[in-house]
């Protein structure tokens, strides 16, 4: 399987650029095929970064269109700037035949959903662009709750913990023989960083 993954510049640093650094590594059978959304540096012109997103999603569809690629991989975030920016890019693509969409939400907002449900555009936004994906993948039960206040099939929506990649622990472990208290700190424990009793 051949799939293209949508990522910001490996430049950048955090969590959806290392989670598809994970993916690529082998050994298996599937090849993704990186490509760029999103400001390409810190010092993009206001002017490029404002015109990136339509850009991009013409970029990412003419591309998808003309490829040997399966599917398309999008991880956006549930806020405002990826809302408007991915949710483009799924809603252009959606009309390229025999290419379905999987969404990887790696953040949540969860001020920006309820926002969605009470906002009309929004609303209708959400329903011709995510809300059309084959797959949808979240990080906590709560949001698969929130997905399907929001008209989403339960069944297209799929809860996955969170992943790491222990290679890294591994590389950084320590050959003391003495016996010390380890602490492997994922995130900030915060709602919406999927610190929750739900």
């Amino acid at each position: 399987m051949k799939i293209m993954i949508l990522h910001k510049n490996d430049a950048w640093h955090g969590g959806v650029v290392n989670f598809v650094r994970m993916l690529k590594k082998p050994p298996h059978d599937t090849t993704f095929v990186s490509e760029y959304i999103g400001p390409r540096s810190a010092d993009e012109h206001k002017t490029i970064s404002a015109a990136r997103p339509l850009a991009d999603a013409v970029s990412v569809a003419f591309k998808l269109r003309h490829s040997d690629n399966d599917l398309l991989f999008v991880n956006p975030s549930l806020n405002k700037a990826s809302f408007l920016r991915d949710g483009l890019i799924c809603m252009v693509c959606k009309w390229i035949p025999r290419k379905p969409q999987v969404i990887f939400f790696h953040g949540w907002s969860d001020n920006f959903c309820t926002r969605i449900q009470r906002n009309r555009f929004y609303k209708f936004w959400f329903n011709h662009s995510f809300a059309k994906a084959n797959l949808i993948f979240v990080l906590a039960k709560r949001f698969k709750s929130d997905l399907q206040r929001l008209g989403v099939d339960p069944d297209r929506i799929i809860f996955t913990p969170t992943m790491f990649d222990e290679d890294d622990i591994r590389s950084n472990k320590s050959e003391a023989s003495e016996p010390r208290i380890r602490l492997l700190f994922m995130s900030r424990l915060v709602r919406e960083k999927v610190y929750s009793r739900h």
